[in-house]
């Protein structure tokens, strides 16, 4: 049988871009959001359908547009290793170190929260880090970390 997995819902005044309107509705440039869907849940499956369902409650019409399915690079995202990079402490509270046990040089660090939005974003070009990371919230986050060749993962705690 067909199983349905919500991933994202959102209404109102959260998804408007524009308050009531007594007349037939048609977005300008500056009233498009954008929006992020994290599909790391369907992540693996041989097949997925994702759909949309539009409740307007005698409100007005719902525009989508351009919509992209992308791995965030070119490479590929792989767990990390035990021994690769060592990430510490982990659970944080403000700082997190970040070390390449390979000497492997380290491009970029970014971390993405748990639906997927990127939460920070630095260029490093080192085999070592420091992060602050005391702007965010309390919660689970995924830490990218990119070199020449590829895109590692993992999760990270404050």
């Amino acid at each position: 049988g067909l199983t349905k997995n919500l991933l994202y819902q959102k209404s109102g005044s959260t998804l408007a871009t524009r308050g009531n309107y007594p007349l037939y509705f048609t977005p300008t440039a500056s009233e498009w959001r954008n929006d992020t869907v994290n599909l790391s849940p369907v992540a693996g499956l041989s097949a997925v359908e994702i759909w949309f369902e539009n409740r307007s409650g005698n409100g007005n019409a719902l525009y989508i547009d351009n919509i992209n399915i992308f791995e965030p690079s070119g490479v590929g995202i792989s767990e990390l290793s035990e021994g690769e990079f060592k990430v510490y402490p982990n659970p944080f509270n403000d700082i997190v170190h970040v070390n390449a046990s390979n000497n492997e040089l380290i491009n970029a660090i970014r971390i993405v929260n748990y639906i997927g939005q990127e939460v920070y974003n630095q260029k490093i070009n080192n085999t070592t880090a420091e992060l602050n990371l005391s702007e965010l919230s309390e919660g689970m986050y995924i830490m990218l970390l990119e070199t020449d060749t590829r895109i590692s993962s993992m999760k990270i705690v404050k």
